[in-house]
């Protein structure tokens, strides 16, 4: 219950910082990069490690959203894939490589940014420590808040993807791709969407209990679903089990899940939890593929903004708050199964 309380503490406290946090990011970014420089830059490529993969992960599906560029253009992937993997016909053109390194410890992170300058290039590091060996050789350094450690890194999520929405919002005003009204409301609904969060946090009180009980009692593997932004928070919470449980956790993508699943080992012993959002273009698809880990048996979550009574009987449903701006969603959505997560 200490547990939970901690989590529940750090969320606040995030909270209570937010507007302040993404108003100190507008004011760098702009100061930083001029409208022309925005406009120039090429292809993106997102670069995380751990915690801060989850973060690009969420961040693509935002700058898709919210820039000119078309989800082929935006690549999220590791700082190891893109250092050690890469082809070099896929980094011949111009490019903008955004490296997420918020201790400074990412060892590949180095080698990525060695890998990128092969190239015609823009760098971007965000870290807090910018005597780091990539934010010395890279060509802008955008300084995160350094937050402490938290339960299972979940501050380094919401102040890493505040930094990256923030500079997709940036980007795609300077770009046209969105109009002075369309970055306005962004902001807004950045800030009610918080608001909002910490208000269900409340309002699921009693079904995160009721989660937390029945994993406790039979499960001893865990799985998470999403698609997607959603397959971000699905990732960030694969990672809080990591972290706070010590325990084998798969990801997958919905679609995947409904079509090649077919795991029937002990097959009530998994803990299945789902994130979908009501906007997200696989929402009707996830429905259909929560019935899959029900039949088999599992303790099924899913924290959704959609309604409870479009999901089956014997899902803990966990209602998180809707927004008029996707973009803003993968912020807080991990929060609920997090809760859930603390329990244990």
């Amino acid at each position: 219950m200490q547990t939970l309380a901690n989590l529940n503490s750090e969320i606040h406290s995030f909270g209570s910082v937010s507007k302040e946090r993404r108003e100190a990011y507008t004011a760098e970014i702009k100061k930083t990069f001029t409208e022309n420089t925005l406009k120039a830059f090429g292809k993106v490529f997102l670069l995380g490690a751990g915690t801060s993969y989850a973060a690009v992960l969420a961040a693509r599906e935002a700058f898709r959203l919210l820039t000119s560029w078309s989800g082929e253009k935006v690549t999220a992937m590791t700082s190891s894939q893109f250092a050690y993997q890469t082809f070099d016909r896929d980094l011949k053109l111009k490019s903008l490589v955004i490296i997420v390194d918020p201790e400074g410890n990412d060892e590949c992170a180095a080698d990525a940014l060695q890998r990128a300058k092969q190239f015609p290039s823009d760098v971007i590091v965000l870290t807090s420590v910018r005597k780091s060996a990539a934010a010395q050789s890279a060509d802008y350094v955008i300084d995160l808040s350094g937050l402490t450690d938290s339960f299972g890194d979940v501050l380094t999520y919401t102040d890493v993807y505040t930094a990256l929405l923030t500079f997709a919002l940036e980007l795609g005003l300077a770009q046209g791709a969105i109009d002075q009204k369309a970055y306005n409301l962004n902001l807004n609904a950045y800030d009610e969407y918080v608001a909002d969060s910490l208000s269900y946090m409340g309002i699921n009180e009693h079904a995160v209990q009721a989660a937390a009980a029945e994993i406790r009692e039979k499960v001893r593997n865990y799985e998470t679903i999403g698609t997607a932004a959603d397959y971000a928070s699905a990732w960030l919470a694969r990672s809080v089990i990591y972290r706070e449980i010590g325990r084998v956790t798969t990801v997958e993508e919905s679609e995947d899940y409904l079509h090649v699943n077919a795991l029937n080992v002990e097959p009530d012993g998994f803990a299945t939890f789902i994130f979908a959002a009501h906007d997200n273009c696989a929402y009707d698809r996830t429905l259909r593929t929560v019935l899959t880990p029900l039949m088999y048996g599992r303790t099924v979550v899913v924290v959704t903004d959609g309604s409870k009574s479009e999901w089956p009987k014997g899902a803990h449903v966990l209602k998180v708050p809707d927004s008029v701006c996707p973009a803003v969603k993968p912020l807080l959505m991990f929060v609920p199964a997090a809760q859930v997560i603390a329990l244990l």
